[in-house]
């Protein structure tokens, strides 16, 4: 459902556009893993169409891993105007790519145009992790040690499948502290994992994603901590490098929250460059600048200390026109247009 909806997304915005005679086609359909109602374009329409546009945008990983590249390479013998659409937004820096960036969840708003919020709030802080990366068990262990905890919304699943262990997640998560190499995150955990999976304030919800706002972290918060999918750790996770940038940064954004970037470099700068207001002259993003999660994870909470002094109901309040501004971005062409700039001239 959500991959049909993410080419719909792409296709609507391009005939905006008057971007005609694009196939655009899911890579999934040509590996065996067919999404519902969707298959593989015959060659005569991969050959007719002036452009295909292989959307890749939920996986940028794996579209250069084999056997995916092979089948790129497979269908660029029968249309060599062949392009891979993306989530990582470093290609949206480069203009000789195979690879474009598509900015799929920046023209996937429009459900949430009409979202609601609350100007005062319960918490100073929110933190939601639910899969697996290093970045998140250890915001998970600094911010349950912190003292800014009983003002903070935050969660921990720890695991793959939200509902029980398994004794490969086990094996992952062993993984994880030996990747961290971090004695004090490794003691912290051992002391915190009876309490996982941790999601204090969503009782029954067990860490389901299901991409809404629903949720006190975005409701009654006032800046979001976004562990995005990845940030600055290789060796991990095939191809962990990758800039992505997914609903974990929109919804903040459709909350009316300032926010803090726990993700790859360079991803605040990205935003910047888009128009997005970062709040710079309240929020210290110097962490962006920071290689590697673990000094950019501590950098990152010194930087919650301080903000944890200071008064952010009036500062929220002083600045609602600005989180206003963020927010009615998301929204408007030219904004969209820039995001998408690669789709209208590739």
């Amino acid at each position: 459902m959500l991959r049909k909806l993410i080419m719909d997304r792409i296709k609507q915005y391009c005939d905006s556009k008057n971007i005609n005679d694009v196939l655009i086609t899911d890579i999934k359909s040509f590996n065996g893993t067919q999404i519902k109602n969707q298959q593989p374009p015959s060659r005569t329409e991969l050959e007719l169409a002036s452009k295909v546009w292989i959307d890749a945008s939920y996986d940028p990983i794996a579209v250069k891993l084999k056997p995916w590249s092979q089948i790129i390479s497979l269908i660029k013998t029968a249309n060599k105007n062949t392009k891979v659409l993306s989530s990582d937004f470093s290609y949206w820096y480069k203009t000789d790519s195979e690879i474009i960036y598509c900015p799929f969840w920046f023209l996937n708003v429009y459900p949430f145009r009409s979202f609601k919020v609350k100007d005062q709030r319960r918490f100073k802080f929110s933190c939601l992790n639910r899969e697996l990366k290093p970045h998140r068990l250890m915001h998970f262990c600094l911010f349950y040690e912190s003292e800014y905890l009983p003002y903070s919304c935050i969660g921990y699943y720890g695991k793959a499948t939200y509902i029980t262990y398994s004794a490969d997640q086990e094996r992952r998560i062993e993984q994880i502290l030996k990747f961290c190499n971090d004695p004090y995150i490794t003691e912290t955990y051992n002391k915190l994992k009876h309490l996982v999976p941790y999601a204090p304030y969503e009782p029954g919800y067990a860490g389901y994603n299901d991409h809404s706002l629903n949720h006190q972290a975005y409701t009654n918060t006032y800046i979001n901590v976004v562990t995005e999918t990845s940030c600055d750790f290789t060796n991990v996770f095939p191809g962990s490098e990758e800039a992505i940038i997914t609903e974990k940064t929109v919804k903040p954004l459709l909350a009316r929250q300032m926010f803090i970037m726990a993700s790859q470099t360079g991803s605040v700068q990205f935003l910047r460059d888009l128009g997005i207001d970062m709040f710079d002259d309240i929020i210290d993003h110097s962490y962006d600048n920071i290689q590697g999660f673990k000094p950019k994870t501590y950098a990152i909470h010194a930087e919650l200390q301080r903000l944890s002094k200071l008064d952010l109901e009036t500062i929220f309040k002083q600045n609602r026109s600005r989180l206003e501004a963020n927010y009615n971005r998301l929204f408007d062409t030219e904004f969209k247009d820039l995001a998408a700039k690669q789709l209208i001239t590739g």
